[in-house]
């Protein structure tokens, strides 16, 4: 008997020890490993792009995720102090031993929580990026089109009129010198590196290096372009166009403009693959040329009752990720559905728009064309509304993210009382209560703004309840220690 009892003291002693290696191994792999944003400083790398209201809504769950995690590592360090200072001295102190227990399964609940929450911050952070992305592209390509428009149209009537009228001695026909076109061609060609790079880096800070380093050539362009403007129309004004070279200078400009098609098209199949991605049916749009707003209207409430009845399907099936978003985000995602169907239906308009001829002239008190310019501005219309739509998908991804979690809290909480164990008290009904009005109004939310906050209530709530049951659990397996049986054969082993 002696030997065993010994045998099991020394076992209780090596458990006490591999309890405070593991709690070690734990706090370490979750301080060294498991790594989580500083949303104040992405956000301050963010100021280019911070107007995107999606680039919002996901800042403000990586807030959410950043203090949940800065509270729960802490609290393993002072698991793993007391796991350090935990001594057995006497091995029948089975109180002490409940406790080690206690906090190494505290150490591993909150070791997979974080695990999950550093999962959610670089899958928010790679949307954030192709977000910044996105919106600082578009943005830089809003602003070159009017640029490269008027870049190709001087290039366009200077090599015309270096063609058709003499130069005199070193003074160029179109009072522009080779060096000097040469100049913009390079200025270009050196954005459009910029402007690849912009794609590549994975970092916030290097996407907003190469936009700034873009950007900087704009600024350039800006400054060349109307002094080179000023002096074709100079020379124009001396000795207007013919004929013949009106006739030529028209079919440049027609070139130029012919770009447009070609964005167009672009657009129109991005609009149908985004609007496909998030649970639309492209080939059911109504893509009239003169469609309203009625039709419109009629469009959003076809919508909203597709969205609606999918609702009501609580079970979704795996890997379903549109029905996920629609079960737990009904109300944001009929309106995204709903405002990226506008934009289909708009870029399909653009793009006949654009297959309409025009007769084109320099037709302006200064150099250019007004025709031209009507297209130039529906190219800028298109860079930007492909910059929206873009950001309406990664929205949708981003909410595709949080549904996978709520539907884990959702798991959490439902299972927690179900438990056999579980003292019911008005704390855990109140709880309770709190989850589904969160819930509900992320469901329900015709703002986006409430999103972020509601979620991270949903998400405190499912780690309060997971603390309550790991803290029941504990009780249960302490009873026998605290209320030992009364038994005179076995009192002497407590």
């Amino acid at each position: 008997m002696s030997q065993s009892l010994q045998g099991a003291r020394n076992a209780v002693q090596h458990l006490a020890t591999l309890a405070k290696t593991h709690g070690e191994a734990v706090e370490a792999y979750c301080s060294e490993q498991l790594h989580f944003t500083h949303t104040s400083e992405l956000r301050s790398h963010l100021s280019t792009s911070i107007e995107a209201n999606s680039i919002k809504l996901a800042l403000g769950t990586l807030q959410s995720v950043e203090n949940t995690a800065w509270t729960l590592q802490p609290e393993n360090q002072e698991h793993v102090q007391f796991l350090k200072s935990a001594e057995l001295v006497d091995t029948s102190n089975l109180r002490r031993l409940t406790q080690i227990y206690g906090h190494v399964a505290a150490l591993n609940f909150k070791k997979n929580i974080l695990e999950r929450l550093a999962a959610l911050d670089r899958a928010i952070n790679a949307d954030i990026l192709e977000m910044h992305k996105a919106w600082l592209v578009s943005k830089l390509q809003a602003d070159r089109i009017p640029l490269e428009a008027d870049a190709n149209l001087v290039i366009g009537i200077n090599t015309l009129l270096s063609e058709t009228r003499p130069s005199y001695g070193w003074q160029p026909a179109s009072g522009i010198s080779n060096e000097e076109i040469q100049g913009v061609a390079v200025l270009f060609s050196q954005q459009f590196k910029e402007v690849h790079a912009m794609r590549s880096p994975q970092d916030v800070e290097g996407v907003t290096a190469a936009y700034e380093r873009a950007n900087s050539y704009n600024q350039k362009l800006q400054y060349m372009l109307p002094v080179l403007k000023e002096r074709l129309h100079a020379v124009l004004q001396s000795q207007p166009l013919s004929k013949e070279e009106a006739a030529t200078a028209s079919k440049k400009m027609e070139g130029i403009a012919g770009t447009g098609l070609e964005q167009g098209e672009e657009l129109f199949k991005f609009c149908q693959t985004v609007y496909a991605d998030i649970g639309g049916k492209p080939e059911e749009v109504a893509l009239d040329v003169g469609v309203g707003k009625a039709l419109l209207n009629i469009l959003g409430s076809k919508t909203k009752s597709s969205i609606d009845d999918q609702v009501k399907a609580v079970q979704c099936p795996e890997g379903d990720i549109v029905c996920y978003v629609r079960k737990y985000f009904a109300t944001p995602a009929r309106d995204l559905e709903y405002v990226t169907k506008e934009y289909l239906v708009r870029s399909h308009v653009i793009l006949e728009s654009t297959k309409k001829p025009k007769k084109y002239k320099l037709d302006k008190d200064v150099f250019g064309s007004s025709a031209l310019d009507k297209k130039t501005d529906i190219r800028v219309e298109m860079a930007t509304n492909k910059r929206l739509v873009a950001l309406l998908g990664l929205r949708f991804r981003y909410y595709s993210r949080l549904a996978a979690e709520i539907e884990e809290y959702e798991k959490i909480v439902t299972n927690a009382f179900s438990l056999p164990f579980r003292r019911a008290t008005s704390p855990w009904n109140h709880l309770q209560e709190q989850f589904d009005t969160a819930k509900a109004n992320i469901s329900n939310s015709a703002s986006h703004e409430g999103i972020p906050q509601n979620f991270g209530k949903m998400l405190q709530i499912s780690l309060r309840i997971q603390t309550w049951v790991l803290d029941d659990r504990l009780r249960l397996f302490n009873e026998p220690v605290d209320y030992p049986p009364n038994d005179a054969y076995s009192a002497d082993l407590y």
